[in-house]
């Protein structure tokens, strides 16, 4: 029975789950009855809660000073209310409770481990976590394949570039594009390459990385230069009119010119002589000088690599 009358109490009513009706009977002296009816619902079933923004992962990287976060919660009976901390300090009340959200969550610089709580009406409670991280850093790409240099020359396409990539969390993606194009994804992120296909002449070629965080590394630029074009080459000696001569060996000059001359070379298909600019080749006894003529071939050979001005050689030579 419950203590007291006039101001009474019961203890120790045991509940089932779900819905209880629960009378409460007051008998006075002479028999008479009064009853008051409550019903008390036993709740012991814990609400659910669910962060699906700015991500459903346990982690998460933003440039900004603040986060949007929002979810859904659930209850078998009803949700009271949804709240929120952060372990870098600073509490509040979620809009809404089965779908709800906060708006402009302060972060602080670093690592923000924000808690939020669902209680329903019966005082059960369930939290949901994401770890927010402020990264104002952006991340530091550098090409280095096929050269460091800002520019390169090529005889053959497509060309690979190749770099690393870091960042104070991590790299999300490496892209590149050849300008005015569109970026595009590179293959892998803080070792990275790709396969550009070129066209003849200057190709700009920019590539930058991006964080987890959503911020931009200052672009790098390579101009690979596409030349497919040979070098010209120019016999000087007598005009460049065939010759005889009675000294043997004999010189020969000329010009050759490209944008990157790398050598000037000369053969002999009378004595199987060669050699590089400024070399010299003996006539082979018993042949006349009249049957060496035009048995030589002067021939200049371009570089690939980093580019620079056209080059001009005077006096690549040979000797009859």
């Amino acid at each position: 029975g419950a203590s007291g009358t006039t101001n009474w109490t019961a203890s120790g009513i045991t509940l089932a789950a779900g819905s209880n009706a629960i009378t409460v009977t007051a008998t006075d002296a002479l028999g008479n009855l009064a009853t008051d009816l409550i019903t008390v619902t036993y709740d012991a079933t814990l609400p659910v809660v669910t962060i699906t923004a700015p991500t459903s992962s346990t982690t998460h990287a933003v440039s900004t000073a603040t986060v949007d976060v929002g979810g859904t919660a659930s209850d078998n009976v009803s949700v009271a209310t949804v709240t929120w901390s952060n372990s870098t300090g600073g509490s509040g009340t979620a809009a809404g409770t089965v779908a709800w959200t906060v708006t402009a969550l302060p972060l602080a610089v670093g690592s923000n481990v924000i808690t939020v709580t669902a209680t329903d009406t019966a005082g059960n409670v369930s939290m949901d976590v994401v770890t927010v991280t402020r990264d104002g850093t952006p991340p530091v790409l550098a090409i280095t394949s096929p050269t460091a240099n800002p520019t390169y020359l090529t005889g053959s396409a497509p060309v690979t570039i190749g770099g690393t990539a870091s960042d104070d969390v991590a790299v999300a993606s490496v892209e590149w594009r050849v300008v005015p194009g569109a970026f595009a994804a590179a293959s892998g992120t803080t070792s990275w390459t790709v396969s550009v296909p070129l066209v003849a002449g200057a190709n700009v070629i920019e590539v930058r990385a991006l964080d987890t965080a959503g911020n931009l590394s200052a672009v790098d630029t390579i101009t690979v230069t596409y030349d497919t074009t040979a070098p010209g080459i120019v016999i000087t000696s007598n005009g460049g009119v065939d010759f005889a001569t009675n000294g043997s060996p004999t010189l020969l000059a000329g010009t050759a010119a490209d944008a990157a001359l790398s050598t000037v070379t000369w053969s002999n298909a009378a004595t199987g002589g060669s050699g590089a600019g400024l070399a010299y080749l003996t006539r082979p006894e018993g042949l006349g000088l009249a049957a060496l003529a035009g048995l030589f071939l002067l021939a200049a050979r371009r570089l690939p690599g980093p580019s620079s001005r056209p080059r001009r050689v005077i006096g690549a030579a040979v000797a009859l």
